[in-house]
């Protein structure tokens, strides 16, 4: 039996993670686009896991990383175990997906292992001192076939919180990034219920919800009383504090947030309002000002759209002030594209560039003469230039521009 396994590789100043996608190659025709894969479930001794919930969550991979979802979960394609562990999952869109047991973060199953033929490929995301958003089997089916005999092998999920994360009305937050901390105390000692004794401690993290608006933590590994706090947007809700024994697990833990959507309005009003606001730099009397925009190319026509340019930096005096007034950890579109190799690097508007202010010593050495059209950035904590290619890892964060006008009337 061949065993693909994730791997890790560690560098001296950053962790690249490299996942493995195994490809599922079919050499038949069939007319429809879609495919149907079904199997059965078992767990580590081999029997039959009736009554779980799979589902295809379709992923988008770039550089390794899980980008976001191709597909609202709604579309997903799901389905549950029968009596005897049999499952058909029909209808699967073309592309990268995983297999998953939903809830996706508070089913009591983990996926161990999936078997395709003679090719088992384990999952390395519920081992000990492994990450969990690391090393979870992902495959793509060619479009309009069928894949039968999966073997998903499972195992009962390890210590561990679960729940739910919900706004005002009940409503779950889903796929949604919140701060989330586990606190933990002991009172195995009387001197706990003085102000100065006991145990106790807390880990906090950002977290991301689930499509079901689930979170997981696998902070609990000892027998001691634990609660939950959640941070969105400001907004602060707190669990009451509950028990666990070595090896237990707390699911289906509730969290409400209360007042959010009034929040996220009157934050959302003094964005815009902020938005709409123009900077004027008492140097060189332009004005400035912050847009939220999908790409270099809408960033522009969006700057043309209030008779102003994409951000051009004539000077080193220039360039500090606009550090000092978008303080903001982002990164921001400007007015330059790299050119083609040996030729003259120019502003939008055609100007030539004579200052710069590269993340590198210098123009960026990776730029050749087939990388044509790359837009530059600045760096979301130092602001300095940064090229960045269509499909870089770093695309999706693009999310604002800075714009600018000669004068602001």
């Amino acid at each position: 039996m061949n065993s693909l396994f994730y791997n890790q590789s560690y560098l001296s100043k950053c962790i690249v993670i490299h996942i493995l996608t195994f490809i599922v190659c079919w050499n038949t025709y069939a007319q429809d686009n879609t495919s149907n894969l079904s199997g059965y479930v078992v767990n580590s001794e081999g029997d039959p896991v009736a009554g779980i919930d799979l589902a295809i969550r379709p992923v988008i991979l770039q550089g390794g990383y899980e980008r976001g979802l191709r597909e609202p979960f709604s579309s997903w394609s799901k389905t549950t175990t029968d009596k005897d562990g049999a499952f058909k999952l029909t209808e699967i869109s073309p592309g990268t997906s995983r297999i998953v047991i939903l809830p996706e973060l508070g089913s009591p199953y983990e996926i161990i292992s999936i078997k395709i033929g003679d090719i088992t490929v384990h999952s390395t995301a519920f081992r000990a001192n492994h990450p969990t958003w690391f090393g979870k089997p992902t495959f793509s089916i060619d479009p309009g076939q069928t894949v039968e005999n999966v073997i998903v092998n499972v195992q009962d999920a390890r210590m561990r919180i679960s729940g739910r994360v919900l706004i005002d009305d009940g409503t779950p937050l889903t796929n949604t990034e919140i701060n989330l901390t586990v606190y933990n105390r002991d009172r195995g000692t009387f001197l706990f219920f003085f102000s100065s004794g006991g145990s106790g401690g807390h880990s906090g993290r950002m977290v991301t919800t689930d499509a079901q608006g689930y979170f997981v933590s696998y902070a609990p590994n000892d027998e001691e009383e634990y609660c939950v706090s959640v941070i969105y947007k400001g907004i602060f809700a707190k669990s009451t504090w509950f028990k666990l024994k070595n090896g237990q697990r707390k699911d289906n833990l509730k969290i409400q947030l209360r007042g959010i959507k009034e929040k996220i309005k009157q934050q959302e009003e003094r964005q815009k309002s902020k938005q709409d606001m123009w900077s004027v730099n008492p140097n060189n009397k332009h004005a400035y000002k912050k847009i939220e925009c999908n790409s270099w190319g809408d960033a522009r026509m969006k700057a043309k759209a209030e008779n102003a340019y994409l951000l051009i930096v004539d000077n080193q005096e220039e360039q500090k002030w606009i550090e000092a007034r978008f303080t903001e950890r982002a990164f921001f579109w400007i007015g330059l594209k790299a050119p083609e190799n040996g030729k003259t690097w120019m502003w939008n508007d055609g100007s030539v560039v004579e200052y710069t202010n590269w993340h590198q010593d210098d123009i960026p050495t990776n730029i050749f003469s087939s990388d044509l059209d790359i837009p530059i950035a600045l760096l979301y904590a130092n602001k300095k230039w940064f090229p960045i290619k269509e499909k870089s890892p770093f695309e999706p964060f693009v999310k604002y521009a800075i714009i600018e006008k000669d004068e602001y009337k």
